[in-house]
């Protein structure tokens, strides 16, 4: 192991105890942010679920287990590991953690100490799971059905599963027969994919709506969807695209692209070709890499962080300097629980990193709780948040 390596184990297991300094947390944060590599390994070494099963990091973790064994936990099993892999060849995992961003970082990482830990821990008494795949389909007659694998739809509008099993045959295949529409709706705590009659895909985030045509119109696709979905158009030759929300109409001829439309906002995000939002007063052309945000039908583009905007559809949460309301608005959404995040406007604080979407809401929270100054408590159906004292 060379210097620098056993520099960088130091810092881990002083991050762990909590005795950082501002500087070593700097020399740390820069290590792991020069390498997704670096990133990856950190935090197999501070996850606790890691700790439990080193093959499987992602499994929840007792959080009944007092923090003083888990500390102690963790200093062995680091040393262990050090002791037996070298750093740069111990990538398994993708960064799983918070970075807690405010001007006093010192002493956040003072409150580490092992006398107040033991005031982070998550209550587990009512833990949520992940969402799931699934939604529900809804047939023009009014009828439904609980859809638990991925949809596709042939270009004659007959409904088949992902492993091509017929769910539901079309009854108006002829050109001159009146086109039917359905909608596909993912509840919170669920998501889901469908490929449309035409060969393109569309992923659903939770909370989220699409209605479409049993087959396309000749010169044109259309189709309207609420939540956030990101789509990867397949483009035809004299035939558009459009997706229709309620803020404005995104026209496309082959593109891949995410619509934000949560809470009477659209954000457009394009990843790949050009797409032509269109509002009653205004109409924008958006390239790649830019996030166009439509408010009173007007709209401004900026450039961003595709990987930020995508990453859901790549099952991360991915925060950059974002809010706690803005974190709990998520939480909403993927672990179906309520929340109180409205009264989080006014707080200036803001979380930073990166976290599979397939882990416990206990983990999600256990990590929050670390790095931030609120306790979090889960009841039934609802999160309880409150300050530390």
């Amino acid at each position: 192991m060379s210097q620098k390596e056993k520099l960088i184990a130091k810092l881990i297991l002083k991050y762990i105890e909590g005795s950082c300094s501002v500087r070593e947390i700097r020399k740390l944060n820069n290590w792991i942010e020069s390498d997704i590599k670096n990133k990856e390994f950190f935090i197999k070494v501070i996850d606790p679920s890691h700790l439990q099963k080193e093959l499987d990091i992602l499994n929840s973790f007792d959080g009944e287990k007092s923090w003083s064994k888990r500390q102690k936990a963790k200093k062995l099993d680091l040393r262990r590991f050090i002791k037996s892999w070298s750093i740069a060849a111990s990538i398994l995992v993708i960064l799983s953690t918070l970075t807690y961003l405010n001007k006093d970082i010192l002493s956040f990482h003072k409150k580490n100490s092992n006398s107040d830990l033991k005031e982070k821990k998550v209550s587990k008494l009512s833990d949520k799971n992940p969402a799931s795949l699934g939604a529900k389909l809804e047939f023009p007659d009014g009828s439904t059905l609980q859809l638990t694998q991925p949809l596709k739809i042939n270009s004659k509008g007959d409904f088949y599963s992902i492993n091509n099993k017929l769910i539901s045959e079309n009854s108006s295949k002829e050109l001159n027969e009146e086109i039917k529409w359905f909608k596909i709706n993912v509840p919170v705590n669920q998501f889901y994919s469908i490929q449309l009659p035409d060969g393109s895909s569309v992923w659903l985030n939770s909370n989220s709506e699409i209605q479409f045509p049993s087959r396309f119109d000749l010169k044109e696709r259309i189709i309207s969807m609420k939540g956030e979905a990101y789509f990867e158009i397949k483009k035809l030759k004299n035939q558009s695209f459009t997706v229709k929300t309620d803020q404005a109409n995104i026209r496309v001829l082959g593109t891949s692209f995410n619509l934000n439309n949560y809470k009477n906002k659209l954000f457009a995000t394009l990843a790949e070709g050009k797409i032509d939002i269109q509002t009653r007063i205004e109409n924008r052309i958006l390239h790649p890499n830019q996030k166009a945000s439509i408010s009173n039908d007007s709209i401004a583009v900026i450039e961003t962080n595709l990987k930020k905007e995508l990453a859901w559809k790549d099952n991360q949460f991915y925060f950059q300097n974002d809010s706690l309301e803005e974190i709990l608005f998520q939480i909403e959404n993927w672990y179906g629980l309520k929340t109180n995040y409205q009264s989080f406007k006014s707080d200036d604080q803001t979380f930073s990193g990166t976290i599979n979407r397939d882990v416990n809401l206990s983990q999600f929270l256990e990590i929050l709780s670390r790095t931030s100054i609120y306790t979090f408590k889960i009841s039934e159906n609802n999160l309880i948040i409150n300050s530390k004292k």
